[in-house]
């Protein structure tokens, strides 16, 4: 299993206190949960040398950058913005911001204001999609309840959290974000009662996907009773309030 680096602790406290701020919190973890279905083996950015990563092995570890910083750390975080039971509308703005926050990390990269090799997360339209260096050019991703940045191997030691720092108003004149009891330590939020496992958030991400599915096919029903326009009002009345029967629940699901 791979170590998680201080300068990655660093950046999840901030993280942490960055989603409390905004009413919402942060689930974080750092290191691989599985394995690559199509090698058997662990890799990405979330792996390092304890799981049997070498230079030149993995895509992570083809690049000067994280030849030279390859080491037994982590370099990703997943990131996923969750609503607290019991607190109205914190469910919609976690899934807002979880949107908001993937999109405004792509551009600060792109200005050069954040350090990183990859992005996977929701788009401004909520879909899955995926991000990486040199151009940042969108493509088809998999993450889209969580956002995932991997970063250079070579900044295990440098200033992971400032680049983050920006998205969370509230966090402008703060400069230290020590552990709270919801922090964890050693471990990720993954482990064992610390938030949802990760087959729960994989059952999440699959129960989502379903209801927005659905909501697309009710949205289209109500394009074509728009230009049919018999009984017109009375279906869109129903229509309107099942399509937002589907936003609710969507929303429901993202409070784990």
């Amino acid at each position: 299993m791979s170590t998680i680096a201080q300068s990655s602790r660093d950046a999840a406290h901030l993280i942490r206190a960055g989603a409390a701020s905004e009413g919402y919190k942060a689930i974080i973890s750092h290191r691989a949960t599985r394995v690559n279905p199509r090698t058997g083996k662990y890799g990405g950015y979330h792996s390092g040398t304890n799981e049997g990563l070498r230079p030149g092995s993995d895509y992570s570890t083809t690049k000067p950058r994280d030849k030279v910083g390859l080491s037994k750390a982590s370099a990703a975080m997943d990131i996923g913005f969750r609503g607290i039971k019991g607190v109205a509308g914190s469910a919609a703005r976690a899934w807002r911001a979880q949107r908001d926050f993937t999109v405004w990390l792509v551009a600060e990269v792109k200005a050069g204001r954040a350090d990183l090799m990859e992005i996977v997360g929701p788009n401004a339209n909520g879909i899955a999609t995926y991000w990486s260096k040199p151009d940042w050019v969108p493509s088809k991703g998999r993450d889209r309840l969580h956002t995932h940045v991997g970063y250079p191997r070579d900044t295990e030691f440098a200033d992971r959290a400032s680049q983050f720092r920006g998205f969370f108003p509230a966090l402008a004149e703060r400069r230290t974000f020590p552990p709270t009891p919801d922090d964890p330590e050693p471990d990720d939020d993954d482990v064992p009662g610390d938030g949802p496992t990760q087959d729960e958030f994989d059952t999440a991400i699959e129960r989502a996907e379903q209801a927005e599915a659905e909501r697309d096919e009710l949205a289209v029903l109500l394009t074509a009773c728009n230009q049919r326009g018999s009984e017109r009002a009375a279906a869109i009345r129903t229509l309107e309030a099942r399509i937002a029967a589907k936003d609710a629940k969507a929303q429901e699901l993202v409070t784990l």
